[in-house]
């Protein structure tokens, strides 16, 4: 006998947890699909976690993981139009140095830290010759992790009358043929003597497909006029974020 109105899904039966899975279903896709901030936990007034609608009001979030006083340690960050991340050093009062950030500049690699070039004699323990042409003095190499490099040349020069000698960088893939030189820099002796000077800072772009590659380095060095011995010596050759490069000025 059929009675009136009864439920066509009884309690527990198979086709009432269906529904109820179904439901289930679609209650989470529901939150999953939902944003899920402006979002913050904290203890005692004091920031933990927070996950905020970004500052740049490009609609997205940002978040920020605290050291437990207040101080950011970990943040992300629209930059630009770029996504950045960052780790700060939160053991320092005030604002607080970064110790790893993303370039927000060039949009790729690392603004910080820089990343050092290990340079040893080419043809050890020879450091100087009297070529007319450019010969290689120091060579090295790293791993391609920030977007530009920096660096400064120490130069050396004796001979028995006048003469000149230049010194440059030759920055190079071996696999890819990516390659630059810096601009030349020279050194004059007026006479027999020996002659010292620094080079001006230099620097580059690294363009983003050599990012994670491996680079080689040379400082080259010759004599261009006349007749001695030139000597270069590496001040440093480090990676750095394209904004300090920009303000040194590009090869």
């Amino acid at each position: 006998m059929m009675v009136a109105n009864l439920p066509i899904e009884r309690p527990n039966s198979q086709d009432y947890l269906i529904n109820e899975l179904r439901e289930l279903r679609r209650t989470v896709e529901e939150y999953t699909r939902a944003s899920k901030f402006p979002f913050s936990i904290g203890h005692n007034g004091v920031p933990d976690f927070t996950v905020l609608p970004s500052e740049s009001g490009d609609g997205t979030a940002d978040l920020t993981m605290y050291y437990g006083n207040g101080d950011p340690l970990v943040v992300t960050r629209t930059v630009g139009g770029k996504k950045i991340f960052g780790i700060k050093d939160a053991s320092v009062g005030g604002v607080q140095p970064s110790l790893f950030v993303t370039d927000p500049i060039s949009g790729y690699g690392l603004a910080t830290p820089y990343v050092q070039f290990a340079l040893y004699p080419y043809d050890p323990p020879d450091l100087g010759h009297g070529s007319a042409t450019f010969y290689p003095i120091w060579t090295g190499n790293a791993q391609a992790l920030n977007p530009a490099v920096q660096a400064v040349i120490s130069l050396k020069l004796v001979s028995s009358a006048a003469a000149t000698m230049q010194a440059r960088w030759h920055l190079y893939d071996s696999v890819t043929g990516y390659s630059t030189y810096s601009a030349v820099q020279s050194l004059s002796n007026p006479g027999a003597g020996t002659n010292y000077a620094f080079s001006a800072a230099q620097a580059t772009t690294i363009p983003q497909s050599e990012i994670g590659k491996s680079l080689i380095v040379d400082l080259e060095a010759r004599i261009s006029a006349g007749a001695g011995t030139a000597y270069a010596s590496p001040t440093y050759f480090v990676g750095s974020g394209k904004g300090l490069a920009d303000s040194i000025g590009g090869w």
